[in-house]
């Protein structure tokens, strides 16, 4: 059996700032370090090793969107707010979870791409088949378009390609 091994908050953020391991390479100059920092403590306590890396890149992107990404997405009735993370379906503000939320933009980003679960696992989720079930994907799809379609039955947004995956239909 696997054994998780935990390393304190301390030790990591001495590991990926101070012996510059992760932080350099990825900041630009004008990003304060103070920021990332304070992040990664808040979020990363007790954290398995392998987690670290993604935890490091969930705030640098929420901290700025990389260069040629627009603010918001608009289609027929859905506006996704990328810098406020909300979404509003014909006017009205949705509650979605982190995760769906990254769903949503991950599929709304490129419009009639076919995804697979396991692209989606580790585009989404930065995992894998091997790691996480692939119905994990279909739980969260099934969440989302029960907040975002007017029938989930019969959706608008989000479709399945069956034997593939799904796509976003702008």
């Amino acid at each position: 059996m696997l054994q998780r091994r935990f390393v304190p908050a301390k030790l990591l953020l001495h590991n990926v700032v101070c012996r510059r391991l992760v932080v350099p390479h990825i900041l630009g100059k004008d990003q304060p370090r103070r920021r990332v920092i304070a992040e990664l403590a808040a979020q990363i306590a007790l954290q398995p090793i392998r987690s670290v890396g993604v935890e490091v890149k969930d705030v640098l992107r929420r901290i700025q969107p990389g260069p040629g990404v627009p603010n918001s997405l608009e289609f027929d009735g859905l506006r996704i707010d990328l810098p406020a993370r909300e979404l509003t379906v014909d006017g009205a503000l949705v509650a979605l979870t982190a995760k769906e939320f990254d769903l949503l933009v991950h599929l709304a980003m490129s419009p009639r791409t076919v995804f697979s679960r396991g692209d989606l696992l580790r585009d989404v989720w930065d995992s894998s088949v091997e790691y996480q079930d692939p119905a994990t994907v279909t739980v969260h799809v099934r969440r989302l378009r029960q907040k975002i379609e007017h029938d989930p039955d019969a959706p608008r947004w989000i479709t399945t390609v069956w034997g593939v995956g799904y796509r976003f239909e702008p």
